[in-house]
């Protein structure tokens, strides 16, 4: 048993997280206080959170495709919904108005894409400029609104333009 210096409250020595420079092996504060206090921090300075989080995948981008590759086997359907409101909103993004020209447009920015993606060996991204589902205004699946980018960029960009 173990009190904790924040809530004060005596808990099992399991419920506090390691710390092999104590000399307990285990922190003073609490799994649920050091919860609440990393949300907090994050809440304060979001940014600095992304970066920190950014940083981390960066370094660990095979731990974190096998940790994404093992939630998407575990929970298909997820998976599923997520593919399926993509699709959706990119065939309502799609205007009736395009011509075979611009279809053909389309086409050879994906070729141009699997052919970077084949010449450097990294993985690369159509995106859209203006992105299908924007905070304030939503862009369109026209060859005007795409681009050719690394995935990792992509990836990074997230949601904004």
């Amino acid at each position: 048993m173990k009190i904790c210096t924040l809530c004060e409250q005596e808990k099992k020595l399991e419920d506090f997280p390691r710390d092999k420079y104590k000399k307990s092996g285990r922190k003073s504060r609490c799994k649920t206080c050091e919860a609440d206090m990393a949300r907090l921090a994050r809440a304060k300075d979001p940014e600095r959170s992304r970066e920190i989080s950014r940083a981390y995948r960066g370094r660990n981008k095979e731990k974190e495709r096998a940790r994404y590759t093992a939630y998407n086997k575990r929970n298909p359907e997820v998976r599923a919904f997520h593919s399926a409101n993509r699709r959706a909103k990119k065939n309502n993004a799609t205007p009736n108005w395009l011509s075979e020209d611009h279809w053909a447009q389309i086409n050879l920015i994906y070729q141009h894409a699997k052919e970077c993606q084949m010449l450097t060996g990294d993985k690369y991204h159509v995106d859209h400029i203006i992105p299908l589902n924007g905070e304030n205004v939503s862009g369109l699946h026209v060859p005007w609104n795409l681009q050719v980018l690394p995935a990792d960029i992509n990836i990074a960009k997230g949601n904004r333009t």
